[in-house]
């Protein structure tokens, strides 16, 4: 993914690590209110940004209880998602 790891959950995208950076499928709605948090920003590698989905730079992760927070999201966004 991008130069960088990812999980799937049900066969769809959920998390991935590209570099030092937490990349998490959230859909829109709740990107646009993540996206309030510090060092949360919209997912953009490739010039054009995914909407629904936020990297997660690691200043915002400074205790684990937070990086499940932002797993956590993920997971119950994909969890919703129709199994391919």
């Amino acid at each position: 993914m991008m130069g960088g790891f990812g999980n799937l959950l049900n066969v769809n995208m959920c998390v991935g690590i590209q570099k030092d950076v937490l990349i998490i499928r959230i859909g829109v709605k709740t990107a646009e209110e993540v996206l309030q948090e510090a060092h949360v920003r919209p997912m953009d590698f490739t010039g054009k940004v995914m909407k629904g989905w936020v990297t997660v730079e690691p200043e915002a992760m400074k205790e684990d209880t937070d990086l499940k927070w932002f797993c956590d999201l993920a997971i119950k966004f994909v969890k919703a998602l129709p199994k391919k």
